[in-house]
């Protein structure tokens, strides 16, 4: 199995990173045919059947969704390019440490500039990354959205107006 997993993270999981931080963020509909696949790929480096379940897949597995993968990049990535200020305080909400940016259609909403300050906020809310080293935080938001299902990781994508 460890050979399996280790082949799979170097050919299908090196293949669907790449440029996530650009495209992760399309609609469902878009990225279920690219789900669908790595959920054919882990069925067959498992064999499991069709019908299995894909959260139990992906339990199993120890591997993010596509949405999972989206997040996590999106969040490390915006992680590094934040500068820490330990003087940082906001009382009303301590997790807000980016600014959300404004927008006008739901294509912009979806974007890299946009959503990437609320994911930011949001997991900060839930892990406190804030203070983390890259690696830490890398590890601690990963640990996080394994315990999350497909449900609740497309609800981390959507964003209220403003």
């Amino acid at each position: 199995m460890d050979i399996l997993r280790t082949v799979y993270f170097s050919v299908a999981q090196s293949i669907i990173g790449y440029c996530i931080g650009v495209w992760g963020g399309a609609a469902k509909t878009h990225v279920l045919p690219l789900e669908r696949a790595q959920r054919a790929v882990l069925r067959v480096m498992t064999f499991r059947p069709f019908g299995y379940s894909t959260s139990q897949l992906y339990s199993d597995c120890k591997v993010l969704s596509v949405r999972q993968l989206f997040v996590l990049e999106t969040v490390t990535r915006k992680h590094a390019s934040l500068v820490f200020n330990p003087n940082f305080t906001n009382k009303r909400r301590s997790y807000k440490v980016c600014q959300n940016k404004k927008w006008k259609t739901s294509i912009a909403s979806r974007h890299y500039g946009v959503l990437s300050s609320h994911l930011y906020n949001t997991v900060n809310r839930y892990c406190n990354i804030y203070t983390l080293l890259r690696s830490e935080c890398k590890k601690k938001v990963s640990d996080w959205l394994m315990l999350k299902s497909y449900e609740e990781t497309e609800g981390l994508l959507k964003i209220s107006i403003l």
